[in-house]
Order: structure tokens, then C-alpha cells, then sequence
């Protein structure tokens, strides 16, 4: 049997044998683009998951900050807060300049976001360099920015509990509903330093909340241990909340 014009003693087998490694390599090659292109697909699904999760978040503190500036924060509370300090005329210059640089406080929501989000996954990152985790950058990021939701639920309680106190609060006192904190169990009124009612508000359980979202989160990704994964979130997270407070406290204490 002769092919293609050239005889030969097998060859079929020989023919057969040669396309068989052709199309081997064939296979390889398109397997490797497939793979290559899921990767790239889930990569970009990815992403495309997180901007919207992002997007979310941003929403809903831009919609609780419109909220506050509408409905709770209006000029009745600055005229209780500062009636007594300041003339009717410097209270309406305060609520002008507001008025003028509200989309102010939209602008830096983003902004502020990143930049919580970035700290808070870099005191988790620094944490895990002493233990054995294997957790990506990216990936501690994602799990810190998802559980912001935690921090979104505390706001809307917030919100509206200062809503259904709408004839008591001020300026002044407004901080000490903030629910589930030792702030709003000791009574702002029973504090006589300023620079301590930011740790006070902070020191609630909406942050444990917090650490155990993220502590679950990341051990989905990594060894599906979340007592492990917690143990490494707890200390660097702590850590890390505790340098941020006691620069508040201090400025705080400056200022005052």
C-alpha cells in the first residue's frame, strides 16, 4: 500500500505514529489555552465580584450618609448643640459652609474604604509572616473588604437609633448610642475626658463581629481551619486597632 506517492514497508503504522505525536502536541497546546483563558476568566469574574461588592459597600454609606445629613444631622441639631456657645448668625454661616462642601463626605467615602481596608489586610499580612499561613495578599484583602457588611449593619442600628432619639441627641452626645459599645453601657454623660469616648465607641462587639467574618472568610481559603485562621486575625487585627485608637485618643487629647 502505497500514501501520498511514497512506498513503504508500514506505512500505515508509520503515518498513524507520526500523527499521533502531531496531535498530541496539538491537544497540549490547546489545553494549555483553555486552561489559560479559564484562569484568565475566573481571574476577571474575580474582579468583576469585587468592584460590585465594593460598589455596594460604597452605596450604602453613601445612602446612610445621606440619610444622616437629611433626616437626623439637619440644622434643628446644630441650633440644639450650639445654641447656648453661638449666635443664631454663626450657627447659619456653620450650616452654609456644611451645606456648601457636603459632596465633601461622598467623595472621601471611597477614599477612606481603601484606605481602612489596606491597613487593617496589612496588620493581617504582617500577622501571618509568623505562623505558617498561606494566605495571598489579595485574597486577605477581599476577605477584609467583604466583611465590611459587619461595620454597614452596626451603622444602620446606629442610624436608627439616633432616629427614635431624634428630641434628645446633639452633637455632643450623639456618639454615645452607638449600639453594643461600652460607650453607650457607661453613658457619655459619666465621661469627663474627650479623648476617651472614641475608644469607648470602638470597644463594641460589632468589631468582634468583625474579626470572627474575617477569620471565616480566610479560612475558606486556607486550610478550612477557622479556630487557626482566627488565632492568626485576633493578635493582628488587635494589634493593629489598638495603634489606630490610641492615635485618635492622642490627637484627641491634643486638641482638647
Amino acid at each position: 500500500m502505497v500514501l501520498f506517492g511514497k512506498s513503504n514497508d508500514y506505512p500505515i503504522y508509520s503515518f498513524t505514529y507520526q500523527n499521533m505525536i502531531r496531535l498530541y502536541s496539538l491537544l497540549r497546546l490547546y489545553r494549555f489555552k483553555i486552561n489559560y483563558n479559564i484562569k484568565n476568566l475566573d481571574a476577571r469574574l474575580h474582579r468583576y465580584i469585587y468592584w460590585r461588592v465594593f460598589g455596594v459597600i460604597f452605596l450604602s454609606y453613601s445612602l446612610i450618609a445621606w440619610i444622616s445629613q437629611e433626616f437626623i444631622y439637619n440644622e434643628f441639631i446644630y441650633y440644639r448643640s450650639y445654641s447656648e456657645n453661638f449666635s443664631h448668625g454663626t450657627i447659619e454661616s456653620i450650616l452654609g459652609i456644611q451645606e456648601r462642601f457636603k459632596w465633601m463626605s461622598y467623595v472621601l467615602i471611597p477614599v477612606t474604604l481603601t484606605l481602612k481596608f489596606l491597613f487593617t489586610s496589612l496588620c493581617i499580612s504582617i500577622g501571618k509572616m509568623f505562623s505558617e499561613a498561606e494566605l495571598e495578599f489579595k485574597i486577605v484583602f477581599k476577605s477584609v473588604t467583604l466583611a465590611e457588611i459587619i461595620f454597614i449593619i452596626a451603622q444602620v442600628i446606629f442610624m436608627i437609633i439616633l432616629y427614635l432619639n431624634l428630641d434628645d441627641i446633639t452633637l455632643q452626645n450623639a456618639s454615645g448610642y452607638f449600639p453594643l459599645s461600652a460607650l453607650s453601657l457607661i453613658g457619655i454623660d459619666n465621661i469627663n475626658a474627650q479623648w476617651a469616648i472614641y475608644p469607648l465607641q470602638t470597644a463594641n462587639l460589632f468589631e468582634v463581629f468583625y474579626v470572627i467574618a474575617i477569620a471565616y472568610l480566610l479560612s475558606r481559603k486556607w486550610k478550612h481551619d477557622f479556630f487557626e485562621t482566627i488565632n492568626i486575625v485576633i493578635p493582628s487585627y488587635g494589634v493593629g486597632l489598638l495603634l489606630w485608637v490610641t492615635l485618635v485618643a492622642f490627637l484627641a487629647l491634643q486638641v482638647s
